[in-house]
């Protein structure tokens, strides 16, 4: 009995995601070329930089009857988050949060799904979006250019850290694991203390952060936590035991409620002062 329960929820979870395809893509040659390079996205490969923008394929999507290109890479991880951001929806809260929202900061936006799926849900909000892959953000640009066009996001390529300078990546085969490296390695990237970035943008309240940053969070809750005093509600995906305690230390003192995503993959954790 449990082996039938386990082929009928994946048999479910398979045919929901297949309708999910088929909803987002705008013409059949998006819809077919998504399915195949979901399949082909688990298969090994040969490519020795998976990463590297010119291994992007185009898609044409559509949400909140908005028609628009995005570009993903098949075999550096792109397509998993595309699934986690517009079909399990790992970022959905209550309504009242989307529509009260002025003010949104994505630090690791990655190739841009969290800044798009943040405007779509949070009609009246700025978003200002950090990514510190040179790959990814290349994509990102391209991927929201309509939005950087008229304002409505705003996009830094830098890395968050405690000191204002040069920092160094460490590359991963997957696009959304790349780190800060204690070493020099060929990925330079600007590195900008959180405090500094919103002084750069003037910006004097948050009503959502999202955190994402591969480990980096460790500087963000260990630097200067006056941002805290400033923000309403974060989200943020936690890589360590060690900096899951960092966090809970930072935000309790300024009224944060803590509470864990239950999510199959990710160690996502909400916390909020105005949370309704």
């Amino acid at each position: 009995m449990p082996a039938i329960s386990h082929i009928w929820t994946r048999t479910k979870t398979a045919i929901g995601k297949l309708f999910f395809c088929y909803r987002v893509t705008v013409n059949t040659t998006s819809f077919l070329k998504l399915i195949i390079n979901t399949k082909r996205s688990k298969w090994p490969h040969k490519n020795p930089s998976p990463i590297d923008v010119d291994n992007a394929s185009a898609y044409l999507f559509q949400f909140n009857k908005q028609q628009q290109p995005f570009y993903l890479r098949t075999y550096a991880g792109d397509l998993q988050i595309f699934y986690d951001i517009f079909w399990r929806s790992i970022y959905q809260f209550p309504d009242p949060l989307f529509k009260r929202a002025k003010t949104i900061v994505d630090l690791g936006g990655h190739i841009g799904f969290t800044a798009a799926w943040l405007h779509w849900h949070c009609p009246n909000a700025k978003v200002y979006t950090v990514e510190a892959d040179e790959s990814n953000y290349a994509l990102l640009t391209k991927n929201l250019q309509p939005q950087l066009a008229n304002g409505v996001i705003i996009a830094d390529h830098a890395a968050i850290s405690n000191s204002n300078g040069t920092v160094y990546l460490q590359r991963s085969k997957h696009s959304y694991n790349s780190q800060l490296s204690g070493m020099v390695t060929n990925f330079p990237v600007p590195g900008i203390r959180l405090q500094q970035f919103l002084q750069q943008h003037r910006l004097t309240h948050i009503d959502l952060i999202k955190i994402d940053i591969e480990g980096a969070e460790f500087f963000l809750f260990t630097d200067d936590t006056e941002w805290l005093t400033i923000t309403d509600t974060i989200i943020v995906e936690i890589h360590s035991e060690e900096n899951l305690q960092l966090f809970t230390k930072a935000v309790t003192p300024y009224g944060f409620i803590i509470e864990e995503k239950n999510l199959e993959h990710e160690s996502l954790y909400v916390a909020y002062k105005h949370y309704q």
